[in-house]
């Protein structure tokens, strides 16, 4: 594995291993490949594609390797941790499409998520591509609406839904007036 790769070849294996549900895949080769327009919020983002072996044939699959950092606050997970989190148990819950998380850190310093094509970049969208957006937003809002003590089943989320409330009013309050 090249020095560059933050993860070992063992866990990439391992991982694709549990994607494909196959315990004799084998990574015959892999190598970094440009990713078209992605920016993370966070960390780097860096797209990989990897040569496997996989019941008899081979395959050619392309993965994004995200290296997330920052600073939570304090006693919380660090934001790799609560990412991978989000892919592990709530993934499969929420109303649009996610990638699937093939590998992680243990301490949060990787993940390794299946490839999905980009859309349409955000300069070129037209009016139906916002309205479908924002219908995206409302649905995910409308899932964990009133779910403030269910939600707290997830401890590494970092914040409560309603934790935080006053202050984004207040910065919403604020904006309006600017």
């Amino acid at each position: 594995m090249p020095a560059n790769w933050p993860f070992s070849l063992a866990d990439l294996t391992a991982g694709l291993r549990r994607y494909y549900g196959d315990t004799g895949l084998s990574v015959e080769a892999h190598e970094e490949i440009r990713l078209e327009d992605r920016r993370p919020s966070v960390g780097s983002v860096r797209g990989l594609r990897a040569e496997v072996r996989t019941g008899g044939e081979r395959r050619t699959i392309e993965l994004v390797v995200k290296e997330p950092q920052g600073a939570t606050r304090a006693g919380l997970a660090g934001v790799g941790r609560r990412e991978a989190g989000v892919y592990q148990s709530l993934a499969q819950q929420l109303p649009v499409a996610t990638p699937r998380l093939v590998a992680a850190d243990s301490m949060g310093g990787w993940l390794i998520l299946e490839h999905v094509p980009a859309g349409v970049a955000p300069a070129q969208w037209t009016a139906e591509d916002y309205l479908s957006a924002i219908r995206a937003l409302a649905l995910l809002h409308e899932r964990f609406w009133d779910l403030g003590e269910d939600l707290g089943y997830y401890p590494w989320l970092g914040r409560p839904q309603f934790s935080d409330f006053e202050i984004h009013v207040m910065a919403a309050a604020s904006a309006m007036e600017k």
